[in-house]
């Protein structure tokens, strides 16, 4: 059935007539009526009557479109931290481009300040005063109760060409250095810099005098409320540029160490690659009894000079021997051995096939020659049982490391300390490491590859033996005394329970903490020792000890 159509409307098949005046009439009062029907429904548009005169005048709220017919999700009103500012006006980004002086050991800390004060007192009789931007660098923390490290990086630059990067975790303050810091005719400029001069007071017991905080000028020279300024706001505000904070980007030098932390971002892995270690002087392979006692006798002749010119005396040392991967089966008797004692030479004896001769046996039984590297005490163990000879005047590098570093692995291995000290990797290829040691001639590859490992044995030798040993300030690593630890604030009369992991027989602990004789000496009888796991031959138990 068909629906009527009102006359007033026009027929469905004439769409293209225009309305009539009476038509839009009709129309408009339509809309009127369902728009007061709506309002009347909700409270909030509900309109406001004005009385004016004798007329009544109908006002109404206007009403929010939906947020679904805006294409745009974001509010039209302005912003009030400017984000589309900042990013429409992008700064050029800052970096030092000019020569970047590493210096990491005393020595070169040292050449390093006898340069800045030339450069200090020529600069002052043709300018006058003279300042020096300063900047400090340490290990964070982020851990609650974990103190952050000591202060590890010491910037200073004075020119535009050339700015030096001293790093003083492992170099120490020499001389030189202090002075420069302690003058008072030299300004030393910075951001917050008092907390970096406390820093390196506390850590290393030198004070930095006549110091300039770049805030705090800012605040007498710029208009407008005083403010904490950084860096980074100095310099858009003054040089409308950006602080270079991409590391990858930033020219550091080629041998930054892993320790070195700058703007709060680990270096060395992320930034470089590291290159292989190789020895590149003469290599003496001797594989008779004759040639070994030669070789012997040199070294013994190399050895006395030494001392006559005063020089310490190392050798650094290593045995290889063909290893054994079927269970039951023992490996092989000690079958290559090599001694390296400067950079120019290192010696190879094939024992397996030579034997001990006597030149090579006074060698290694001589205790005023110190024999070093990695894990030597096994080497020689090995020597002792296949060959009835008895290395004396052992120094094995990893506990040397110990005392040295305050951090670092469990036990330091060749590569791991060569990355630490020299900064390279050591090319330990499976093929040449697990390969026969006992074969008639020994190739290239082997011969390069023993050479190598004595080699950097002693070289290491000689750049942890210029390292200071690590103080404990609380007496942790003490050997003379230990004391009971001092009880926490507020906590005196609560029980502390401190957590060792300790391998039996060894007396020594798994993490930073010592368990010794000394411990059981302090608290006798309070100690708890409970079985935990085993890894080879050695028996781990967890210790609780508590005062």
């Amino acid at each position: 059935m068909d629906t009527p159509v009102p006359a007033s409307l026009p027929c469905f098949d004439d769409w293209d007539r225009p309305f009539t005046d009476l038509e839009l009439l009709e129309i408009e009062a339509a809309i009127q009526s369902a728009a007061a029907k709506h309002r009347s429904s909700d409270k909030s548009s509900d309109a406001e009557n004005v009385a004016n005169g004798d007329e009544t005048v109908t006002r109404t709220r206007c009403r929010r479109l939906p947020d679904s017919l805006f294409s745009n999700p974001f509010s039209l009103s302005p912003c009030r931290r400017s984000v589309f500012k900042r990013r429409s006006k992008m700064l050029p980004e800052l970096a030092f481009r000019g020569r970047v002086v590493y210096c990491r050991t005393e020595a070169e800390a040292e050449k390093s300040a006898d340069e800045l004060l030339n450069f200090i007192e020529t600069k002052r009789k043709a300018q006058g005063e003279v300042s020096l931007g300063l900047d400090l660098e340490w290990k964070p923390s982020f851990r609650r109760g974990v103190a952050p490290g000591k202060a590890a990086v010491l910037q200073i630059c004075g020119e535009m060409n050339q700015c030096y990067v001293f790093h003083i975790c492992h170099s120490g303050i020499p001389q030189n250095l202090q002075t420069l810091l302690q003058s008072t005719t030299t300004v030393k400029v910075g951001s917050n810099i008092a907390n970096d001069a406390r820093k390196i007071f506390l850590d290393h017991n030198v004070s930095i005098r006549n110091l300039e905080d770049l805030s705090a000028l800012a605040n007498q020279k710029l208009d407008g409320a005083p403010k904490n300024w950084g860096l980074a706001s100095l310099t858009e505000s003054l040089l409308c540029k950006q602080v270079l904070k991409s590391l990858p980007d930033a020219p550091m030098p080629k041998h930054m160490d892993r320790d070195a932390f700058l703007g709060g971002r680990r270096l060395y892995r992320s930034v470089m690659s590291l290159p292989t270690l190789a020895f590149r002087g003469r290599v003496i392979y001797s594989r008779t009894l004759g040639q070994v006692e030669r070789s012997a006798e040199e070294i013994l002749h190399l050895i006395e000079e030494k001392k006559r010119k005063e020089e310490k005396v190392a050798l650094g040392f290593d045995i290889e021997w063909r290893p054994s991967f079927i269970k039951g089966v023992s490996p092989g008797k000690a079958a290559v051995m090599q001694i390296c004692g400067d950079s120019d030479n290192c010696y190879v004896f094939h024992i397996i096939h030579s034997g001990i001769s006597r030149n090579l046996q006074l060698l290694l039984e001589n205790s005023a020659i110190p024999k070093v590297g990695v894990g030597i005490a096994g080497d020689a163990k090995k020597a002792s049982i296949d060959h009835n000879v008895c290395v004396s005047n052992l120094e094995d590098l990893s506990a040397l490391a110990k005392k040295k570093f305050k951090q670092g692995p469990l036990k330091w291995s060749l590569a791991s300390l060569a990355e630490k000290l020299l900064h390279a990797k050591l090319p330990k290829g499976n093929s040449v490491r697990l390969g026969n040691w006992e074969t008639k001639y020994l190739s290239k590859k082997q011969l390069d590859y023993a050479a190598t490992d004595a080699y950097i044995s002693w070289i290491l030798y000689q750049e942890l033996m210029m390292l200071p040993n690590v103080v404990d300030k609380e007496g942790i690593g003490d050997e003379n005394s230990l004391a009971t630890p001092p009880p926490l604030a507020g906590q005196s009369r609560r029980k502390m329970n401190f957590y060792r992991f300790a391998l039996a027989g060894i007396g020594k602990s798994l993490f930073s903490g010592d368990f010794d004789r000394r411990a059981a000496a302090a608290w006798p009888g309070r100690k708890e020792k409970k079985k935990w796991g085993q890894i080879e031959n050695f028996k781990i138990y967890k210790i609780r000890i508590w005062p």
